[in-house]
């Protein structure tokens, strides 16, 4: 598994399926495609019986939900994967980062794993909360929106 060869284990979103991760590869990914990755992961540990695929995808998340502004639990939408920073704070509910939230529940439903639900909430909540009655997103780092 290649991409997610990392010190950090948030994997690289492009992998070379021939050379592996090139040397000069782009280090932006989105809150999406780390935070997705555990329902296929966790039923290809299931069905190989190995379980690296489910820690590697459990790492990322974990390491993802880090990133999160914890005062109102939003997520930017892209950050860099080497430095951890956001390189897109815009939060919402559009491309890079809708299927995070489906996917924290679904992973939910299917390992019966208590902390994705409890992670699930409280991102939704936030989501609720802070981006509803917003124009279109909010900045992960703000936290004094304009409503409409």
């Amino acid at each position: 598994m290649a991409a997610f060869e990392t010190e950090n284990g948030i994997p690289f979103a492009w992998v070379n399926l021939r050379e592996g991760v090139l040397k000069d590869e782009i280090t932006d990914t989105c809150t999406a495609g780390v935070g997705t990755l555990l329902v296929e992961l966790s039923m290809l540990s299931y069905y190989t019986a190995n379980d690296k695929y489910f820690v590697s995808g459990h790492k990322a998340l974990l390491q993802l939900w880090k990133l999160r502004n914890k005062s109102n639990n939003l997520f930017g939408n892209s950050f860099d994967r080497n430095t951890l920073e956001w390189t897109n704070e815009n939060s919402g509910i559009g491309a890079g980062i809708d299927s995070f939230y489906e996917y924290l529940l679904k992973t939910f439903l299917l390992t019966g794993y208590h902390k994705y639900w409890d992670m699930f909430l409280l991102a939704y909540r936030g989501a609720l909360k802070y981006l509803r009655q917003v124009l279109f997103c909010a900045k992960v780092q703000k936290i004094n929106l304009i409503s409409i």
